[in-house]
């Protein structure tokens, strides 16, 4: 009988042994477990976060080409008040040498006043003279 306690113990320690491997492997399945729920939840919370991130991304590139349609606006708009202050400037300039041109002409008619005094005054010189011949 001796060698059937012998194969006994050696049976029930290899079965001891196999229970202490299950319990280990039982203890690292629960904690893979573990970890795959917590994994899972990541993946979850991530996935909401991409979602409102490309939401973000789509309102961002709704702006963008909000901003740059703005922007082309502007700069259609500089071009236009650009167009406008050279045809004040050109209108200015003309102004300014119409200005000038009358003030030439007023001059002008002013030597022509004084020439028609001096000639009224030698005609009335002239009259006079004819007065005391007669």
């Amino acid at each position: 009988m001796g060698r059937v306690e012998e194969e006994r113990a050696s049976l029930e320690e290899r079965l001891s042994s196999e229970e202490t491997k299950r319990a280990e492997v039982q203890a690292s399945l629960a904690s893979l477990e573990g970890k795959h729920r917590t994994l899972q939840e990541k993946l979850t919370v991530a996935e909401e976060d991409k979602g409102h991130v490309e939401e973000e991304l789509q309102a961002a590139k709704k702006r963008e080409v909000e901003l740059v349609a703005n922007l082309s606006a502007a700069e259609e708009k500089e071009a236009e008040f650009g167009r406008e202050r050279e045809a004040l400037l050109e209108q200015r300039a003309e102004a300014e040498k119409a200005k000038a041109d009358l003030a030439q002409r007023l001059e002008k008619i002013e030597n022509m006043e004084i020439n028609d005094e001096e000639l009224m005054q030698q005609l009335a010189i002239l009259d006079s003279e004819d007065s005391n011949l007669a």
